[in-house]
C-alpha cells in the first residue's frame, strides 16, 4: 500500500519525483573531483584526478561512471579500468562535462602543499571554490 498525501492525493512515488524534478530545475552547475582511492600520496592523486564541472547530481554521475565502466568490462572482459584521459572524453562529449582542473589547480597544490609527505589522501572539497558548490 502507497502511502498517499491526503491533502492533493499523490502517491509517495509521485512526490518523490516531483521533487527530484523541482531538483533538477534548480540544479546548478557542480565541481566534482574524480580520483582513486587507493593513492597515498597527494601529488600523485592531484596531478592524476579529474576535475569536473558537470550539472549531474552525485547520484547520476555516480551511475554514468559505473555504466561506463560496466559497458568497458562486456565489451573487453578483464579486469581493466578506463583511463581517466579517457572517461574525461567520454563524459565531455556525452553529457556536457567541461574540465576544470586548469582553473582550479591552485586547490590541488593547496592540498599538496599542506599535506607534503603524509600518506593520506586530502581532497579539493575541503576548499571554497568561489561560490562553486563542490
Amino acid at each position: 500500500m502507497s502511502l498517499i498525501n491526503k491533502q492533493i492525493g499523490q502517491t509517495a512515488r509521485e512526490i518523490l519525483e516531483e521533487m527530484n524534478k523541482k531538483e533538477k530545475n534548480n540544479l546548478k552547475k557542480r565541481i566534482y573531483r574524480i580520483d582513486h582511492y587507493y593513492f597515498d600520496d597527494s601529488k600523485a592523486s592531484n596531478s592524476e584526478c579529474l576535475l569536473i564541472e558537470i550539472d549531474k547530481t552525485v547520484e547520476e554521475l555516480s551511475e554514468i561512471i559505473v555504466g561506463i565502466e560496466f559497458r568497458l568490462d562486456e565489451l573487453v572482459g578483464g579486469n581493466i579500468e578506463i583511463q581517466f584521459n579517457h572517461l574525461l572524453e567520454i563524459l565531455e562529449k556525452l553529457f556536457e562535462a567541461k574540465n576544470v582542473k586548469e582553473e582550479y589547480k591552485y586547490v590541488l597544490q593547496k592540498t599538496d602543499l599542506e599535506h607534503d609527505g603524509e600518506e593520506i589522501n586530502y581532497y579539493a572539497t575541503k576548499y571554497d571554490l568561489d561560490n562553486v558548490e563542490v
